[in-house]
């Protein structure tokens, strides 16, 4: 029987865990080296997303995705181990073991020595891949109500709003409110203020919609500020 490749297959075995325990301490210095340059890296990185971000967020309305958040909360978490490693590296003077005199903490120089490979390893892990962040946000939905712009309110009948606002808020039978009326009487004043009373109370309505009606109705105009406003894709958009 031949013997030789089981034998050869049980020294590469044996050798493999014989060498990697002295590389975890001969290597420990180069190691410790290339995790802070790993370290500083996802850094510079991570603060150019959160910052491209929060701009983001900002300034167009936007939400950061789960990927970008989980990836920053990572990164976060990796940093504060690896500055807990990088102290007790400099507390600790860089022995090699299997040297001319055996020292009495390689035990602990080995457990350090896995523990700074183990964070390279993740250090690898955690750096992105390219496209990873070409789209880091996603806009938020619409809010429910948008404010609009008034003058000075000067005359505003409080008894009609307060009648209004009760339909509005406590009437469920009611399904429709009509305001009618000559020109400059206050009407679009008057519906400006609920609009405003609404941005500020706590209702059951998803959306509030303000849409302008001339003389001559445009029945698909009327559509499209309705699509607008409930964000839907023109596409998506049935007349």
């Amino acid at each position: 029987m031949d013997f030789a490749s089981p034998l050869l297959e049980l020294v590469k075995e044996l050798w493999g865990l014989a060498s990697k325990p002295s590389g975890y301490i001969y290597n420990l210095k180069d190691n410790v080296a290339s995790l802070e340059n790993a370290t500083e890296y996802l850094k510079a990185v991570s603060d150019d997303v959160k910052a491209r971000v929060e701009r983001e967020e900002e300034d167009a309305r936007a939400l950061r995705t789960k990927q970008v958040a989980n990836w920053l909360g990572k990164v976060q978490e990796f940093v504060g181990g690896v500055n807990q490693v990088l102290r007790e590296a400099e507390e600790r003077d860089q022995i090699k073991c299997l040297s001319h005199c055996l020292p009495s903490n390689c035990w602990s120089s080995y457990k350090l020595g896995k523990r700074v490979n183990q964070m390279l390893n993740e250090a690898r892990e955690l750096r992105p891949k390219e496209g990873a962040f070409d789209i880091m946000t996603s806009p938020l939905p619409p809010p429910p109500v948008l404010k609009m712009p008034m003058d000075e309110i000067m005359g505003l009948d409080i008894s009609k709003l307060n009648k209004v606002w009760k339909w509005l808020m406590h009437e469920k039978q009611v399904g429709v409110i009509g305001l009618y009326g000559g020109g400059g009487v206050g009407k679009t004043t008057f519906m400006k203020r609920i609009n405003e009373e609404l941005s500020l109370a706590d209702h059951e309505f998803d959306v509030v919609i303000w849409v302008v009606v001339s003389k001559q109705a445009n029945k698909d105009s009327i559509q499209d500020a309705i699509r607008i406003r409930l964000d839907i894709e023109d596409g998506l958009w049935v007349h």
